[in-house]
């Protein structure tokens, strides 16, 4: 496939091609509770903040609901508890994209970007509460503009606050002032 939507916690996740079938869709954490489709699952985090997490949706065991996934699942390693992980490719991202990853959806979005999609759709990933938007998010744009500048078709829908900002510097007022 040429295009995929990479799906996060955020409200225009539903805004998603979860029914067209020319898109690979990818989620991650315990999002799978509440997005109808997804071809490819991401969790990077540590194997034993994923055996304490309760799902925040439906508060179920969260490993249990990794287990029951029937897809691709993006893990630090293979977990044979988990019979669909694989280990996310980190030292070939390294080498491509450098050591700059701040959040899963930075590995998701590096990961697209190397299997050469031609369409990156980004929905539910907006990066505004004070964690996402100061250390997370300046990470997931520079990742954006790689993509472009290679050729890679964005698209962000409008509702999304990713590059976006309040005012023009220089020619419009800031309204925070």
């Amino acid at each position: 496939m040429d295009k995929v939507a990479l799906i996060g916690w955020g409200e225009t996740k539903y805004l998603a091609p979860f029914y067209k079938n020319d898109f690979e869709i990818w989620g991650l954490n315990d999002l799978y509770e509440v997005i109808p489709r997804y071809d490819r699952w991401f969790e990077i985090h540590k194997i034993d903040e994923i055996n304490n997490y309760l799902t925040r949706t439906n508060k179920q065991n969260y490993i249990d609901g990794l287990k029951s996934l029937n897809c691709p699942i993006y893990m630090q390693d293979k977990f044979k508890e988990i019979s669909c992980s694989i280990p996310y490719p980190l030292q070939r991202m390294i080498d491509r994209f450098g050591l700059y990853f701040t959040s899963t959806m930075a590995y998701m979005l590096a990961l697209a970007i190397d299997e050469n999609f031609k369409e990156i759709h980004l929905y539910g990933i907006h990066c505004e509460t004070r964690e996402e938007y100061i250390e997370q998010r300046v990470c997931i744009e520079r990742l954006i503009g790689y993509a472009e500048g290679l050729g890679i078709k964005i698209y962000i829908p409008d509702e999304s606050p990713l590059l976006k900002h309040w005012f023009l510097y220089g020619y419009e007022d800031d309204i925070f002032k």
